[in-house]
C-alpha cells in the first residue's frame, strides 16, 4: 500500500469519528428545541388613577403574589396613581393573552380601589 493511502486512512480514522460526534450533537440539539420549544416569560404592567384608594396597597401585592406562574411584581403609588408591574412564564402567559390585566382591573374593584378615572395597560 502505499504511503499516501495509509496516511489518508489515519487521518480519515482520527478525524471521521470527531466529525460524526459533532454532526450528531448539532442534530441532537435541533431536535430537542423542536420537541421542547423556549418560551419567554411575558411582563405586564398597568397605570391606573382612582378617586379613593385603601390605606395600602398589601391585599393587591399579596393577590399579584398568588396569581398563576407569578415570576415577580411591584406596585408603586404616585398619588392617587397606581402602577403594578408583573411577569408570568411564557407558556402561561400565551394561554392568558390579555386575562391578567382584566383580572387586575376586577380586583381593584374588589380591594377598595373605588372611583377609576383612568386604566391603562400597557
Amino acid at each position: 500500500m502505499p504511503r499516501y493511502k495509509l496516511r489518508t486512512l489515519l487521518i480519515v480514522l482520527a478525524i471521521g469519528p470527531m466529525v460524526v460526534a459533532v454532526a450528531w450533537l448539532i442534530w441532537r440539539d435541533a431536535s430537542m428545541q423542536r420537541s421542547f420549544p423556549v418560551s419567554t416569560g411575558v411582563s405586564y404592567c398597568v397605570t391606573a388613577e382612582f378617586s379613593e384608594l385603601p390605606d395600602d396597597d398589601t391585599a393587591l401585592e399579596n393577590w399579584l403574589h398568588d396569581y398563576p406562574g407569578m415570576l415577580g411584581m411591584g406596585v408603586k403609588r404616585n398619588g392617587t396613581t397606581v402602577e403594578v408591574i408583573w411577569g408570568t412564564s411564557g407558556a402561561l402567559a400565551e394561554k392568558l393573552g390579555d386575562r391578567p390585566t382584566l383580572d387586575l382591573r376586577a380586583e381593584f374593584e374588589r380591594l377598595g380601589y373605588k372611583g377609576l378615572i383612568r386604566f391603562e395597560p400597557n
